[in-house]
């Protein structure tokens, strides 16, 4: 993922889930020579124009089946069948969408504050009590400045939005008596290869394997578990010592659970603490009743209140 400094991570750091932004991205998309089918029905319903989800649906089938996208349908309205009503709708999309690609020769923020107030948008935000909406669209245009065009802008978040789709790469935490300042190559090396297989049971030759989990290192053998003295262990532990485990009876008791790795202030929806926590399937926060994991390019050790709320908000979403 970019840097939190540069372009991308500006950009990035803004709550581009809501509805509002991706609105305004939607409208800087149309502005492209080929928009992207769902900007396009995006931008043609906000605000509303008078046309609906049938008659949308009409020309994105006849768009299917012509082998044409939703803009290049939309110039072929009357023969897709469209009625008189949402055929003059259409043209006066299709005349707005002439006249904000013309925007693209201008600066980044000038076009795309001329091409919402265009839109009609911003008027329609400003008619109702959207100052947050308001204020969201403004530090778009705002961080917009950092770019020279509104199609710099749009590349940028068609590159974010395919690194979002790469594998997420293995990560793992660091065990309690490690720091970032120490920590060696070799030791992270060993880190990533947990879980780690010990061996199999020579008496029926099922698979033994050490990770650990919320509640502390262990192993695992066909579903049943024990528990293993300290982390160090699961880089250390033998066959033969993993056996004499297994050879021990279970003892069953409640576990405690691990403490939480750091606090992040108070979520603004909920009103409870936010807590920064080590799950089974890695860290996540949490305000005690949404939990919402950490995605690939946060950091454990630099993720802020800010994007803990932001990564609360998507969840509810």
């Amino acid at each position: 993922m970019p840097a939190a400094s540069s372009p991308g991570g500006q950009l990035l750091s803004l709550p581009l889930h809501k509805k509002e932004l991706k609105v305004a991205v939607a409208y800087m998309r149309c502005m492209t020579d080929d928009p992207d089918n769902d900007s396009v029905k995006q931008a043609i319903k906000t605000p509303k124009r008078g046309i609906g989800d049938a008659a949308i649906k009409r020309l994105i089938e006849f768009g299917d089946t012509h082998e044409i996208s939703l803009i290049e349908a939309f110039e072929r309205a009357k023969e897709a069948g469209s009625s008189p009503a949402a055929q003059k709708a259409i043209r006066s999309f299709l005349k707005l969408r002439k006249s904000i690609v013309d925007l693209r020769e201008t600066d980044a923020p000038t076009a795309l504050q001329s091409c919402l107030e265009q839109s009609g948008y911003i008027k329609d935000l400003q008619r109702g009590d959207n100052e947050e909406r308001l204020a969201n669209i403004n530090s778009l245009i705002e961080t917009s400045r950092v770019f020279d065009s509104v199609i710099e802008v749009v590349a940028e978040l068609d590159r974010i939005d395919e690194l979002k789709t790469q594998p997420k790469p293995k990560t793992a935490s660091l065990f309690q008596t490690m720091t970032l300042e120490r920590i060696t190559l070799e030791e992270a090396l060993e880190l990533l290869s947990l879980p780690r297989t010990v061996g199999t049971d020579p008496a029926d030759g099922i698979e033994i394997t050490v990770q650990n989990g919320p509640y502390g290192p262990y192993l695992l053998k066909d579903g049943e578990s024990r528990n293993i003295q300290n982390e160090e262990q699961l880089l250390i532990i033998t066959l033969e010592e993993c056996l004499q485990l297994l050879s021990v009876p279970k003892k069953f008791g409640r576990r405690a659970a691990k403490p939480p790795l750091k606090e992040l202030g108070k979520d603004p929806n909920s009103d409870q603490p936010i807590l920064l926590k080590d799950g089974k399937f890695g860290p996540y926060v949490t305000d005690g009743k949404t939990n919402a994991s950490l995605k690939s390019w946060d950091s454990v050790e630099a993720l802020t209140e800010q994007r803990a709320v932001e990564l609360l908000a998507e969840k509810r979403a």
